[in-house]
């Protein structure tokens, strides 16, 4: 095949002569229909080996929790079927050589198992209200696992929540007795009464030994407990011209703390009558004793 006929040839001999051949090139034009393709063309001379790309087909949902706790990306991922001559349906072509054609070839998908399970995340102080779709939180999504069919971000919505302080004045009284507000707030805790006694601060334990700001952050249920510091009172003890006890006073006083049992000594009033006979005979002295009655 070195030697060319004219395409108008003369007949002179007896002669046989040859086609010469030169290989079309073809190209297959791939539509990846949703997915990503590594080329989304194949040029080739005809029955010269290709090999079909695998596209891949995946969306990454992303959670913006708001405050709440990490969630990690999650992922759409769809199983590619192989390539066919239509959108949908159409034939299935699977070539290991370059057919005698150009042609366009369109990836086939089952989203079947490309389901994702949504994860519910959490916050300290508050519950989790449901996932929306966009970030002004007026789109809820309602469904509990979600096809992708782009990369799409969800967004948290929380409910703050409300917990209750419990006031134990132990022993004395309060006013309120429970305080409920939202998580994290601030309150004033109230001074409570106890008669006889003084108030020596609130205590986040029954064993008071951890005390409690007056100045309180609401975050969870608690129950804070009063310490009291007992006062100590003093009565004082007027004879009115007695003495008391075995002291020789007429007045003395007795400090104890309050609520103290204490017994009142009894006082004593006597006067002595002393006789001045001038030079007669000796009179021994006589005592007045007056009853005690009481104080």
């Amino acid at each position: 095949l070195t030697t060319q006929a004219p395409p108008t040839y003369t007949i002179t001999e007896d002669k046989t002569i040859y086609a010469k051949w030169s290989i079309n090139p073809y190209t297959l034009n791939l539509d990846p229909n949703g997915g990503d393709v590594t080329s989304n063309t194949i040029t080739a001379e005809y029955g010269d080996t290709i090999t079909l790309p695998t596209p891949i087909q995946e969306y990454t949902l992303t959670y913006q929790t708001n405050g709440g706790n990490t969630l990690l990306n999650e992922y759409s991922s769809y199983e590619f079927l192989g390539w066919y001559t239509e959108a949908t349906n159409g034939e299935k072509r699977e070539y290991n050589t370059m057919p005698a054609l150009d042609e366009t070839l369109y990836a086939h998908w089952d989203n079947t198992n490309a389901g994702i399970t949504l994860a519910e995340p959490t916050k300290v102080g508050h519950t989790f209200e449901g996932w929306y779709e966009d970030s002004a939180l007026s789109k809820k999504i309602t469904q509990t696992e979600l096809t992708l069919t782009k990369d799409t971000t969800i967004y948290a919505k929380w409910n703050i929540n409300q917990y209750t302080i419990t006031l134990d004045p132990t022993g004395g009284t309060v006013n309120p007795q429970t305080i409920t507000d939202d998580y994290n707030t601030t309150v004033t805790l109230p001074t409570p009464t106890k008669t006889g006694y003084t108030f020596d601060g609130w205590y986040e334990d029954s064993s008071l030994t951890t005390k409690a700001p007056t100045t309180y952050t609401i975050t969870e249920d608690k129950t804070i407990y009063a310490k009291w510091t007992v006062n100590q009172y003093t009565i004082s003890l007027d004879a009115v011209g007695g003495t008391i006890g075995t002291t020789g006073l007429s007045k003395t006083t007795i400090t104890e703390d309050f609520g103290t049992a204490i017994i009142l000594p009894d006082p004593t009033q006597e006067y002595t009558i002393t006789y001045e006979t001038n030079g007669g005979n000796t009179l021994p002295q006589e005592y007045i004793n007056f009853d005690f009655t009481g104080w």
